[in-house]
């Protein structure tokens, strides 16, 4: 015979799908929070967003993939945080705001891959997008043409590291 403390409810027992997002964000020390109902997220699917005052919100998008794609997601939004909390702004439209800031995080981004090596973005894509919006040369960062022309030495960015 089960005792009245062993009869919990089994609904208890299974956490519900919102937990486990913030869960896994709370796991491994990312910053933000699960809220997928967020206005920001109403007409668009964006994995994530960083608002003006630093605070990140993640969307269903953000957990579909593997690790490595969700790593790279939190890594983007904490870079965005970390300009934001520095103080980091441009006297530019906020297109170009928006341009710059989105250039340089996924330059940093293309250069801290060795994190997450299997993320499957199209950063080169990325890059060259908002580098052409702010009239950047295409060969200041990556060429139009893709992988292929990269410099030699870029394979270093893809390199795992012990730290």
């Amino acid at each position: 015979m089960k005792s009245e403390s062993d009869q919990t409810e089994p609904s208890l027992l299974i956490p519900d799908y919102f937990n486990r997002q913030q869960d896994v964000l709370d796991y491994f020390g990312f910053e933000g929070k699960f809220d997928p109902h967020n206005a920001v997220f109403q007409n668009n699917n964006n994995p994530a967003e960083t608002f003006i005052n630093g605070e990140i919100v993640y969307n269903f998008s953000a957990f579909n993939g593997n690790f490595d794609k969700f790593h790279f997601i939190a890594d983007h939004e904490m870079m965005h945080r970390s300009h934001i909390l520095d103080g980091i702004s441009y006297n530019d439209s906020f297109d170009i705001v928006k341009a710059r800031e989105e250039y340089n995080t996924y330059v940093g981004n293309f250069k801290n891959q060795w994190r997450y090596p299997h993320h499957n973005m199209p950063l080169g894509a990325a890059i060259n997008m908002y580098g052409t919006s702010l009239n950047y040369s295409h060969n200041r960062f990556l060429q139009y043409s893709g992988y292929a022309k990269q410099p030699w030495w870029f394979f270093i960015y893809k390199i795992p590291r012990r730290w």
